[in-house]
């Protein structure tokens, strides 16, 4: 877990044009800790709507922190597309 959690905030710092897509395909992770994680940067720093899906198993599978943060995530996504 660790090094995937250095991987997420390597991909992150660097940035660049490909992060949002980056994130995305990290959703395919098979670990579901890895694709919440990816799943939370994803909403967080892209605002992208394929992010929901496992955001809602983070709310559905979740511990109550895990709920919550899912919880904040939707909304952040939600925020920024006012026709959801």
């Amino acid at each position: 877990m660790d090094d995937f959690y250095a991987y997420l905030e390597d991909l992150i710092a660097e940035g660049g044009q490909t992060l949002c897509d980056e994130l995305a395909d990290l959703l395919d992770e098979p670990d579901w800790a890895h694709r919440l994680l990816a799943g939370l940067a994803l909403a967080e720093h892209c605002q992208d709507v394929r992010a929901l899906p496992v955001l809602a198993e983070g709310i559905y599978h979740g511990d109550a922190a895990t709920q919550k943060a899912a919880n904040a995530a939707i909304w952040e996504v939600a925020d920024s597309h006012p026709a959801l």
